[in-house]
């Protein structure tokens, strides 16, 4: 029985293992894509963070070489920060950051998707 709960543990962390290998090559690749995306202007004028997501999510559709884009997801609906930003051709990773640090919110870009909420 003792050696059962033994390899069971270790067929449970070496699953945990592969887990975590597997989100860090999700973030890696996530990251890879937002960097090849170059977006040519972009001019925000005290845009709303809840309007911005979604039109990075199609700027992104529209600039990608392959035309899938990233989903771009703000969780903090009740945020009603502001934004202004004027860039010309930048990746959509440095404006997904300017448009974190300008607007308080987090950056998380473990998983398929960008995801914006508050800190924490």
């Amino acid at each position: 029985m003792r050696n059962t709960v033994i390899t069971l543990c270790v067929v449970l962390a070496g699953a945990l293992c592969l887990a975590g290998e597997t989100q860090a090559q999700e973030s890696a690749e996530l990251v890879k894509k937002l960097n090849s995306i170059i977006i040519p202007s972009i001019v925000l004028e005290r845009a709303n963070i809840n309007d911005v997501a979604p039109q990075l999510t199609l700027d992104s559709r529209l600039h990608d070489k392959t035309k899938t884009g990233v989903e771009i997801k703000n969780l903090d609906r009740t945020s009603e920060a502001e934004i202004s930003l004027t860039l010309t051709n930048a990746t959509l990773h440095d404006i997904l950051i300017q448009v974190a640090q300008k607007t308080g919110l987090s950056l998380d870009l473990s998983g398929p998707a960008v995801i914006l909420r508050k800190q924490e």
